[in-house]
């Protein structure tokens, strides 16, 4: 057999054997050599790795160190500085048979480097072990970007509930988020977690999900293997866009995820422009009758570029070029129920509600 060894770990360098034997049957013993010298290195971490990277948090992990009976010391730092160069932004003591924190109290869309140490007997301390993460941009901004947790570089997290709202810059206007990226886990054919999506987006029209709900489930892998949901309605495909007829202009967004199977995600653009503008009032656009059972007659002082029909849900039922100041919009093949219609002229946008009998 391989010979065993024991070092002590106690602070004065001591072993303590202590032995005992039957009445009966002794054996040959043992022979052991005894050296001594100064106590093991204290080790340090390895495999230090950052994860559900938030943003102003971010979960620190390693692999437990036997050695490190006084536990770990954990500091975060913005990416440049280090432990006696710089201040940190979040520390922590970990005790002993724990290999992982949550650093808070950070900064969005931030750099930082993480720092792990081990603590040893006798007060040793290991040298320091690192990763380096960048934090999530909590609210995309206009003329930003809205993406998934993955940010472009990953897959989204399993078990993943995220809330994002976005606001306007400017009071008055209304935020529209268009997608250039599809990639959440579809489930073609059962009905997954919710109407065909195993991983799915909300679309609030609101600051807050107490809103009205514009999309309640929407996912596809149309920018993945191309899976589609069994049920049609939750289809997102890149292009689609939704826009806030909210008075705050906001969109708030939930994402969820099950505990398996994370995807690349999503991409869009966010947009902002003004939702009506005086010029476009009552006096220079107007549609009737409302309600509408077949057509609906547009008239406006300035040509009507592009008009839609928008659904409860967000989604484009119709959409026309008129290219014109007066036009016919035939309604009657539409369902009965509340619209959103949508004209888009010389470059503003007019939204108004619509009921369909």
């Amino acid at each position: 057999e391989e010979p065993v060894s024991y070092t002590s770990l106690a602070a004065n360098g001591a072993l303590i054997f202590e032995f005992n034997s039957s009445g009966v049957v002794p054996n040959a013993g043992w022979e052991a050599d005894v050296t001594c010298g100064p106590p093991p290195p204290c080790p340090q971490p390895i495999n230090v790795m950052a994860s559900d990277v938030m943003d102003v948090s971010a979960v620190i992990s390693w692999d437990d160190v036997t050695e490190a009976t006084g536990g770990y010391l954990l500091e975060v730092y913005i990416l440049g500085e280090s432990p006696g160069n710089g201040t940190p932004r979040y520390t922590n003591t970990i005790p002993a048979g724990t290999n992982m924190d949550t650093a808070t109290g950070l900064v969005e869309d931030t750099s930082y480097e993480a720092f792990v140490s081990s603590s040893c007997d006798n007060n040793e301390t290991s040298e320091v072990a690192s990763v380096t993460f960048i934090t999530m941009l909590n609210s995309p901004r206009c003329d930003g970007f809205f993406k998934d947790s993955g940010a472009g570089a990953g897959n989204y997290m399993n078990s993943e509930v995220t809330t994002t709202t976005i606001m306007p810059d400017i009071a008055g206007d209304a935020v529209t988020i268009t997608f250039t990226y599809v990639d959440i886990e579809a489930s073609a054919t059962t009905a997954g977690v919710q109407d065909g999506c195993w991983d799915f987006l909300t679309i609030y029209n609101g600051p807050s999900t107490a809103s009205p709900v514009l999309a309640m489930t929407l996912c596809g892998e149309e920018s993945g293997d191309g899976s589609i949901p069994s049920v049609a309605s939750s289809l997102l495909s890149i292009g689609d866009s939704f826009t806030s007829t909210d008075a705050s202009g906001a969109l708030t967004i939930v994402f969820t995820s099950d505990s398996s199977v994370a995807e690349t995600g999503w991409s869009a653009d966010v947009t902002c422009a003004s939702l009506s503008v005086d010029e476009f009032g009552s006096n220079n656009f107007t549609f009737y009758p409302n309600p509408v059972t077949g057509v609906l007659n547009l008239t406006s002082q300035s040509t009507i570029d592009s008009v839609e029909v928008v659904n409860m849900l967000g989604q484009r039922i119709l959409s026309e070029k008129p290219m014109t100041q007066d036009y016919a919009l035939d309604l009657s093949s539409l369902a009965v129920g509340q619209y959103f219609l949508r004209a888009e002229i010389d470059g503003k946008v007019v939204v108004e509600k619509l009921l369909k009998e």
